[in-house]
């Protein structure tokens, strides 16, 4: 049931950015940079930022994927440092994408950064309680990157 109520006043306001949301489908990106947080305080995470590089009316829109870590090293900052397991997203996707064995001491993420990648873009459609997100407020997440088959990387 909705209300037609004109709203003179209001007692709180939204902060943040709006959520994107993106058909889902395949995009081409490109990875921008990376920050590392403790999300709620507890779980150590690398954000990856991508833009996508597709032609059209999404070309241009910032996107991340949130990737789980063991732990940080340092504070959590841009370009921070941090420890993945061989078993991680993170880890797993950085040996496809750049194709050669990581360092013992570290995973460059910085390597990305001339590789033109592609993403597969999905919509939440459901919240962390698994109830169903009014479709105003459903997003796109990026679930898997890989490179972009279609042009010769150098």
């Amino acid at each position: 049931m909705k209300a037609d109520v004109e709203i003179t006043h209001a007692d709180g306001t939204l902060v943040g950015d709006a959520p994107i949301l993106l058909p889902p489908g395949v995009y081409r990106l490109r990875f921008d940079d990376w920050e590392t947080v403790n999300y709620f305080n507890r779980q150590p995470k690398v954000v990856c930022r991508f833009t996508v590089c597709t032609e059209g009316v999404w070309f241009g829109t910032k996107l991340t994927r949130w990737y789980n870590v063991k732990s940080l090293v340092g504070r959590p900052r841009s370009r921070g440092r941090f420890k993945v397991a061989w078993g991680q997203d993170l880890a797993r996707e950085f040996v496809t994408l750049v194709g050669t064995m990581p360092r013992k001491d570290g995973i460059a993420l910085s390597r990305l950064k001339p590789l033109l990648l592609e993403g597969l873009i999905e919509t939440v459609t459901t919240d962390r309680k698994q109830r169903p997100l009014h479709p105003l407020l459903r997003y796109s997440v990026i679930r898997h990157v890989r490179l972009c088959s279609d042009v010769t990387q150098t």
